[in-house]
């Protein structure tokens, strides 16, 4: 696995991937998301304050104007777009009960995904 996925694995412990998920970075990070939903639902603040510092490191990571790394970019198409995704969300979550957790530069990642949404979509989405 990724050095990401790595440091998300010990922020928020418990999730144990499918065999589908195992080995392959986007699918692991979409049952993580998964995971880190209930994670919220059932009140485990901590853990997802660690997660959120996790990502937000990542994408301090790379030289400003230059292509995302893979971790980066596993951080932003793979995390928070999976985490904006309504379907994977649970009776009682949506997405936008994840916007308190976002810091500077994951926040500027989730409006840009948004933003590229809504140009695609025509509608705005979270």
């Amino acid at each position: 696995m990724t050095p990401l996925i790595e440091a998300l694995d010990r922020a928020c412990p418990g999730f144990v991937p499918s065999y589908l998920e195992e080995g392959i970075p986007y699918s692991w990070m979409s049952g993580f998301v998964r995971h880190v939903i209930q994670s919220r639902l059932d009140g485990r603040d901590a853990e997802l304050r660690e997660v959120f510092a996790v990502i937000e490191r990542q994408l301090g990571t790379d030289r400003p104007g230059w292509k995302l790394s893979e971790d980066s970019n596993l951080a932003v198409a793979g995390f928070l777009e999976d985490l904006q995704n309504g379907n994977l969300h649970r009776e009682g979550s949506s997405p936008a009960d994840f916007y308190p957790y976002l810091g500077e530069r994951s926040l500027k990642a989730w409006s840009s995904l948004n933003g590229f949404w809504e140009m695609v979509a025509g509608s705005k989405p979270v």
